[in-house]
């Protein structure tokens, strides 16, 4: 399986935490909001070839909310043979409130593991592409495909788009994760997407540059 779009992934005590950037880039820099915004994997994805006919994320996602706003819409998107067949959405998770923006004060709200579900998919081996939500920080806890399904790589795209912006690249307001218009854009050429764009920035940051 592939992380696309993924420049560091991260070992933890419960799963793999997802970042694009790595962590020497993000050591070159004190903005504690480059980690955060780094950390939402906007046009990342789960890459694999499989027969499977039901496919189960499990993940801890933080999500955010400022004053009296609603949390935006958490969404999974899954691409089968290039073609979008289903958006599993979830409402459970952490979230990091901050009353007032005027104020540093963040208010954490605990909540459960999510779960992304795709069920009765068609059978045969296919090229599934998971696209991950952008506007939440996500750490993996497993991938599951029913019983006696295959699991391997997919084929890479022959060409690969490495996007840098900010946060009209990020797209934190997307409806869902095929909506960000760098994943628009880059499934309509046909090419891989790599997406460095990241809310708040559009600084042309060297230590971005340099990956």
């Amino acid at each position: 399986m592939r992380f696309a779009g993924i420049i560091e992934k991260t070992s933890t005590a419960s799963g793999v935490r997802l970042s694009r950037l790595s962590a020497k880039a993000l050591a070159q820099t004190n903005e504690a909001r480059v980690r955060i915004v780094a950390g939402m994997p906007s046009g990342a994805r789960l890459e694999f070839r499989t027969d499977a006919t039901d496919i189960t994320l499990t993940a801890k996602v933080s999500a955010f909310r400022e004053e009296d706003k609603p949390v935006r819409p958490v969404r999974c998107d899954l691409v089968v043979n290039g073609e979008l067949v289903d958006s599993s959405s979830t409402e459970t998770y952490r979230i990091f409130h901050t009353p007032n923006r005027q104020s540093p004060k963040v208010d954490i709200i605990e909540g459960d593991v999510s779960v992304f579900t795709f069920s009765n998919l068609i059978s045969g081996e296919k090229n599934v592409e998971l696209w991950l939500p952008a506007n939440v920080l996500l750490e993996i806890r497993s991938l599951e495909l029913n019983d006696g399904a295959t699991l391997g790589v997919s084929p890479l795209e022959d060409k690969n788009w490495i996007h840098y912006g900010s946060s009209i690249s990020h797209c934190v307001e997307a409806e869902q994760p095929t909506g960000v218009w760098p994943v628009v854009a880059a499934r309509m050429a046909g090419v891989g997407l790599t997406n460095l764009g990241l809310g708040g920035q559009c600084n042309l940051d060297q230590f971005v540059a340099r990956i």
